[in-house]
This record gives structure tokens, sequence and C-alpha cells, in this order.
């Protein structure tokens, strides 16, 4: 039941738009995870996206008010700067006196020129796949909740046809096997690279594979 409440907070896990295609998933590994995002269109079409993990992993019923409330911010906020809903969303909770107030998160805006403006406060840093590169983007500031008065810079970036980011939290790149391995971010790039050119959901469902696999590798030598 913990479980279906939380997926209930989360947004579709495919989406196609008039210029984009989603594809998503969480996994918590107990009955309730840390992990959230929230994507919504406005202005002209404009898709505006946030993904955010709180630390530890079962949530109690007032940090799951205030992750209703960072998941509609973005709603009820959005404007073509992705920096000042992160001062925002950092200033709300302090305003909220809640135990678990740090909440790394990261915000981009993807307008249908193919504009990506993205603040990133704390969170893994997304990978942006291109035909010919791969970068992470890292923009921004400081975990939310630290600092109450935190700024936050913002990148903007073109983005083409075919284009891919990929956005994760923690649990993808130190999800550890039986020896206590992670699977790290070295991993999962070579996890991406290998999916390369899939479209999203097909490379999303490639990714995770390549995670579970390496988890019943391990515990098939654990065993013998």
């Amino acid at each position: 039941m913990a479980a279906a409440i939380q997926q209930s907070l989360l947004p579709p896990a495919g989406r196609d738009g008039a210029f984009f295609t989603t594809a998503g998933a969480s996994i918590p590994c107990r009955a309730v995870g840390g992990d959230f995002s929230t994507t919504s269109t406005w202005r002209a079409g404009n898709l505006a996206s946030s993904w955010a993990m709180w630390p530890g992993k079962a949530l109690q019923p007032r940090c799951s008010r205030l992750q209703r409330w960072a998941c509609s911010a973005p709603r009820r906020h959005a404007q073509p700067s992705a920096a000042p809903l992160l001062v925002r969303l950092n200033r709300g909770l302090f305003r909220r006196s809640i135990e678990a107030r740090f909440l790394t998160t990261f915000y981009g805006i993807l307008g249908t020129d193919g504009s990506l403006t993205y603040s990133n406060g704390g969170h893994n840093a997304p990978v942006l796949l291109t035909n010919n590169s791969v970068r992470r983007l890292e923009t921004g500031g400081v975990v939310l909740g630290l600092f109450e008065h935190a700024s936050y810079d913002e990148e903007t970036v073109s983005l083409n046809r075919g284009d891919v980011i990929i956005a994760f939290s923690d649990g993808v790149s130190e999800a550890l096997n039986e020896t206590g391995d992670e699977f790290t971010d070295e991993r999962l790039l070579d996890s991406i690279a290998a999916h390369r050119g899939k479209a999203p959901q097909e490379l999303l469902d490639g990714v995770v594979a390549d995670v579970r696999a390496r988890f019943v590798v391990a515990r098939l030598k654990a065993t013998t």
C-alpha cells in the first residue's frame, strides 16, 4: 500500500509530446523510497521537469506532504528560468519544520526550440547524450536545505533531434551487489553507451536490466 501511494505521486512513466518522448521508472528497495519526479507542460508546450531525492528511505507523513508540495511547485511557478525555482524550493524547506529537510534536485525547462535551461541542486548530474558527445549537467549549487539563502546558477544548452537526457539517483550508481561492489557512474555510462540510439523506453529497460544482471551474477557466484 505504501508503494502504491508513493507511485501515485509520480508522473506517468512514459509521455509523448509534440517534440519530446519520456520514459521513467522508480523501483524502491523497501516499501517506499526517497526519490520522486514531476513533469508538466506550459507556455506553448514547453516541458518543465524536476527530479529530486530525499535522504533515507522511509518517508514520514510530514515528508510526504512536503514531497507533494515540491512536486507541484514547478507547475505553480514555472518560468523561463530554472535557478529562481530552486531558490524558492530551498527557502520553502526552511519554512517547514521537518526532520528530513535536505533535498537534492534537478530542474529543467525544455523549450520547443530545443533549448534546455536547467539548474542542479546537488543532485547526481544527469547525462546528456548527443550524436557525438557525452556530458554531465552539473551547473547549479548546493543541496537544498543546507543554507537558507543559498544561490543557484543555471545553464542553457541547445539540443538536437535524437539527443537524450538520462536523469538518475544514487540508487542506480550506488547499487550494491553481494560483494559490496557499487554499480558506479562509470558502469552506468558504459551501459548508456551500450544502448545508445535506442528509443527512451528501450534505453531505460536496457540500463535497468544491466543493473539487475550484475546482482544476479553476484548472487550466483556467492552461492556456487
